[in-house]
């Protein structure tokens, strides 16, 4: 007994409709048309404070900094977790 045949105007049709809607899709979905635009008094003002910023290297240069120690082994190893259901 043989099968019949599927019309291949349907696979194409289906083809097509994919190939469209993906197109509008991926063209609707541009991330940068939902970011506003800073407004031009805002744009560097705020980072202009920072380039008198210093960092005082004072604390991990210190004795009491050096002479820290790990105690156990790095990374840590997993362990075997909570309650499965928390609520019971």
């Amino acid at each position: 007994m043989t099968q019949p045949q599927q019309s291949k105007l349907l696979i194409y049709l289906i083809m097509m409709l994919g190939l469209v809607l993906g197109y509008l899709y991926s063209g609707s979905s541009d991330p940068t048309l939902s970011v506003p635009q800073l407004p031009p008094d805002l744009q560097l003002s705020n980072l202009q404070s920072l380039q008198s910023a210093r960092v005082d290297d004072a604390i991990v240069t210190s004795e009491a900094f050096k002479a820290l120690k790990i105690f156990g082994s790095l990374p840590v190893p997993p362990a075997a977790g909570g309650k499965e259901n928390p609520f019971q």
